[in-house]
Parts: C-alpha cells; sequence; structure tokens
C-alpha cells in the first residue's frame, strides 16, 4: 500500500473532497488530484506530508472514522506515548510514506452529488408544503439487495420451579404481514384513546415490511399522522445505514411530521449491520410489540403484542436504554425555541470547519449593530426585541472572530445587486430572525451594510462572497442553506408570505458527505469573474457609489 493509496482511502473514509482537503492544507486541489492518482509522486521530505496528518487527526471526525487511525497509530506506538500529538502526527507522518500490506479498507460510498441534490430538493418542498402527507419510499435497490429475516432458535422449556413465575398473555403475529397487521392494530388503538399518548418505535428489521405493500404503506402513514395531529407524543430511533438514498426518503416522510406535532427522532451514530435485530413499538404504560430476528435467516419472523403492566414496563427500560445511546436525527428550530438554535449555532461554530452559505439577503451579521437593532423593535408579535437582539450580538461577535481563523463563504444571487440598485432598498430575511416577514431596509442604512461587507471582504482573508448567474441562482434561492464542514448544516426556505418560519438542522455524517460535493459542484459553476473577490468588491463598490449619489440628491 502506497502513499497514493493511503490518501485515497483516508478521504474515503473521513468523506472528504479533492478541494476540502486541498483547503485544508492550502494546496491547489489538483495537486490532491495527482497525489491520489499516483501522476505526482511526493519526497519523502515534503511538508506536506506532516500537514496531511495533522488534518486528519485533529478533523471532527466520527468514532468508526476515529478508530481506524486508532490501529494504524496502535500498531505502531507504545501506549503511554499516543497521548501526545505531536508523537501520532509523527506516526501517521511515516505511516503514509511507507510501503507496507493494506489496512481495513473503509466500505464503498454512495454517489454523492445527485443525492445532495435531491437532499435539498426534498427540505425546499417540505419547508414550501409542510402539510403535505408524504408516502413512505425507500430505494427500490437497497430493498433487493437485503435478505430475508428469520426465528430466533424456540427457547428452551424453563423447569419448573417451587415459586412459579407469573403467566402472561400475548398475541403472536407472523411473518411481514404479520408484523404489518400488528402495526395496524397499535395504531388503532392510539386512535381510540382521548388522552395524549407516549409512544416509543424503533424497529431493526429489513425495510421490506414497511414498504412492500402500497396500500399497508398508505394506511399506516395515514393513521400515524392521524395520531400526531391529535396530540400523541412519538419518540423514533431510526436504523441508519450508509446508504443516502434510504436516508433522503426517510428525511421526506419524517421531518413534515415532526414540524406538525410531537414528534422526536434519533439515530444510533455506529453504522453496521446487526446479526439480531430487534422491534420495539410501545405505548407507555398500555401495550408493545417485540420481536428478535435473526439476519439472513430464511425462517419466518414472530411478533408478539403484550397489553400485561411488567412486561411493558421492561420494555420501555429497554427502549429508553437504546436511546441513551443515540443523537438527534434533525431538529427543527422556530419562534417558540429560538433561543436553542442560536445557542446551539454558537456552539457549532468552536468546532474547526470552514462555514458555506446560499442565501439571497446580505448576510446579518455584518449589518451594523445600530440599523439591526432598529429592525428588531420592528417585529410585532415575534421574539422579544431585546432577547433576539442579545442572541444576534453574540452571533455577529462570533463570525468576526471565527474569520481570523476559518474561512466564510457567503453565495448571493447576482440580480440581488441589481434588485438593490432598482429599488433603491434592501432586505432583512425573515428566516434570519424567525420573521413571518422580510423587513425592508432603507437606502440610508443599505449604504451602511453594503459598506461594512465591503469592509469585511478587504480586511479579512478568511471572507469570501461569491454572486452565481440568474440562472444557477433561481435553483437554489427557495432556500437558505448555511453548511459547516464536518459539524451541521441549516435549512430555511426564503419565501417571505407570513409562514411561520421553520429551521431544520442536520448534522448525520453521510448528509455532510454529500452537501460537500453539492457545494464543490455549485461553486465550480460560478464564473471565475463573479468568484474573484476584487471583481465582487468592484461590483459593490460601483453599487455603493451609484445610491450614495442617488442618496445625496434626495
Amino acid at each position: 500500500m502506497n502513499f497514493d493509496q493511503k490518501l485515497t482511502a483516508l478521504m474515503h473514509l473521513f468523506k472528504i473532497s479533492n478541494s476540502k482537503l486541498a483547503r485544508g492544507i492550502n494546496v491547489d486541489a489538483s495537486l490532491v488530484s495527482r497525489w491520489k492518482s499516483g501522476e505526482r509522486k511526493i519526497s519523502l521530505n515534503s511538508p506536506h506530508i506532516p500537514m496531511l496528518a495533522t488534518y486528519f487527526l485533529r478533523i471532527n471526525a466520527y468514532q468508526y472514522q476515529k478508530e481506524y487511525l486508532e490501529k494504524i497509530i496502535a500498531a505502531r506506538l507504545p501506549e503511554k506515548q499516543r497521548q501526545e500529538e505531536a508523537n501520532r502526527i509523527h506516526v501517521l507522518t511515516d505511516w503514509l510514506v511507507s510501503a507496507e500490506p493494506p489496512d481495513p479498507q473503509p466500505d464503498e460510498q454512495p454517489e454523492q452529488l445527485a443525492q445532495s441534490v435531491s437532499l435539498i430538493a426534498s427540505i425546499a418542498d417540505i419547508l414550501e408544503h409542510p402539510d403535505q402527507v408524504r408516502p413512505y419510499r425507500a430505494d427500490i435497490k437497497a430493498q433487493q439487495e437485503q435478505p430475508a429475516n428469520g426465528d430466533l432458535p424456540a427457547a428452551g422449556i424453563p423447569q419448573t420451579g417451587e415459586l412459579p413465575g407469573l403467566i402472561c398473555t400475548y398475541e403472536v403475529f407472523e411473518g411481514r404481514p404479520g408484523k404489518r397487521q400488528a402495526f395496524l392494530n397499535f395504531l388503532y388503538r392510539i386512535l381510540q384513546s382521548e388522552k395524549p399518548l407516549d409512544i416509543f418505535l424503533t424497529s431493526e428489521d429489513d425495510i421490506r415490511w414497511l414498504i412492500e405493500d402500497p396500500g399497508f404503506t398508505i394506511r399506516w402513514t395515514r393513521l400515524l399522522h392521524q395520531a400526531i395531529n391529535q396530540g400523541h407524543q412519538v419518540t423514533l430511533i431510526h436504523v441508519i445505514t450508509r446508504r443516502t438514498n434510504e436516508l433522503l426518503n426517510m428525511l421526506n416522510y419524517w421531518i413534515p411530521l415532526h414540524m406538525s406535532g410531537k414528534v422526536y427522532s434519533y439515530y444510533y451514530p455506529r453504522y453496521g449491520e446487526r446479526r439480531i435485530r430487534q422491534t420495539l413499538f410501545i405505548i407507555r404504560e398500555q401495550a408493545a410489540i417485540h420481536s428478535q430476528t435473526i439476519a439472513e435467516s430464511s425462517g419466518c419472523e414472530m411478533y408478539f403484542a403484550y397489553q400485561d403492566p411488567l412486561t411493558i414496563e421492561h420494555l420501555t427500560r429497554l427502549f429508553q436504554a437504546s436511546l441513551s445511546q443515540c443523537r438527534p436525527l434533525f431538529t427543527i428550530y422556530n419562534q417558540q425555541n429560538a433561543r436553542a438554535y442560536y445557542e446551539q449555532n454558537l456552539e457549532f461554530s468552536k468546532k474547526p470547519g470552514a462555514v458555506y452559505s446560499i442565501r439571497r439577503h446580505l448576510n446579518i451579521r455584518l449589518m451594523p449593530k445600530t440599523a439591526l437593532k432598529h429592525y428588531l423593535r420592528r417585529l410585532n408579535g415575534s421574539l422579544p426585541e431585546n432577547q433576539l437582539s442579545g442572541w444576534l450580538d453574540s452571533q455577529q461577535q462570533d463570525f468576526y472572530n471565527r474569520l481570523e481563523q476559518e474561512t466564510y463563504l457567503d453565495i448571493l444571487p447576482l440580480s440581488l445587486l441589481e434588485n438593490i440598485q432598482t429599488q433603491k432598498h434592501s432586505q432583512l430575511g425573515g428566516y434570519e430572525i424567525f420573521s413571518d416577514k422580510a423587513l425592508t431596509v432603507t437606502l440610508s442604512d443599505t449604504l451602511l451594510w453594503l459598506q461594512q461587507t465591503i469592509d469585511a471582504l478587504r480586511q479579512y482573508d478568511n471572507y469570501e462572497l461569491y454572486l452565481t448567474p440568474d440562472s444557477q441562482a433561481a435553483k437554489s434561492t427557495a432556500i437558505h442553506i448555511t453548511y459547516k464542514e464536518n459539524n451541521s448544516a441549516y435549512f430555511s426556505a426564503t419565501f417571505d408570505d407570513k409562514r411561520a418560519v421553520s429551521i431544520i438542522q442536520l448534522n448525520e455524517n453521510n448528509i455532510l458527505h454529500s452537501l460537500s460535493y453539492y457545494f464543490d459542484d455549485y461553486i465550480q459553476k460560478i464564473p471565475a469573474s463573479l468568484r474573484s473577490k476584487g471583481d465582487v468588491i468592484q461590483r459593490l463598490e460601483r453599487l455603493l457609489t451609484s445610491l450614495s449619489a442617488y442618496h445625496g440628491k434626495k
């Protein structure tokens, strides 16, 4: 295994594109490409090798990625020396340039660019039509690849003791058709309740039981939607694979339900197929369905439905134990939990990673504070002005602090400058401040906003502003995306028609990897003149001069 193979393997494992790695070690992306292909041999004394080692060791990684590096380091470094970063960098540097048998390779990843485009289109549609019930879909190819499930071996007959155990009754449902019927019975029971219920759902089984019968798929999606509308609370643990198509279909169905009621989605952050697969459907203190099936077995699955309190309590504890190891699959923010959004935003900003933002208004972080506070006071019926002002002040200060260390790239439609020129004012997007409408920014404040944007471009090497042609911008301006590499992504609609603002946060690793490809592709399609900092500054200055002249004549 040579340098080119090892570099390719690491980039594959950490889901890093050529351009992302190039930015991380300050080289051209074409050089990374030549390293990977073997076209460009790297010198053993090249300073780029320890830079590569440092980059991979410091990157914000998932556990399975860290374990891959730990295996390499542990095989070459005594345990007492592994805590020192300098030692770890030295060992990984030596490993990169040494020729040796290959280490275990990461699994193949799906095509990322097309999937990220599909993800963004789905979220844009969800934000525009949040009340629409969507059928659950799954990737057909993935279904065909899945083996059938089977039964667990029958339990042995317990020996009779002096003190017999409790005798409980339960229902048994056989196979995937039986599981479907048990789940429908479960949902009908929920709908019969006049009081709000706590519902817990998870299933590691082959997804075919859920989607292979079209009639059942329509029925269960409608029934669950009805249960949520009645006020019942649903907590789900999703089974995430590395098939991004499955994940996109899952998000397409569940995000609208989250926006309509009390639904909470989690996932277990370690990928891998389990030999024993568990199903738990629970109505707290009322009913439960449980099964354990064997992967790759040709036997028939058995599902058990219980109503006795002791069994339900026991299964509830099992679910909660699994939940304690999970992370939120996504989070939806609105006016009711805006504080959590700003706090989470600041927390994620502390982690290393470049930020990319597709938007259709000037960046709120560059609006002068006095002007911003003036507009916040006009938000009738929205969040308290003093709270929102404090959060935005912190956000702005953090923005400037981060520019000393990390890249921040805004991508705006070229037509925005033309609209400001024609209309003689700008707008503050409602999605920036949890307002159901955009606010008109006066010409005098727009001039200050433009000047502060120009000043930031001149003062900070790490701040960039790209302009997109109308043909390209039209595909993206329906949704505002802020993506922080390897950390998190935020999506919000940019329509301004008095609909409640919602911001969707995703931080699942496969999604973030897909978005890195999306932004790389999106940026490459922008003409060079609209990516040149000098040219962009000139455009902004011409606009500023023209508007200032008009303002002086008024």
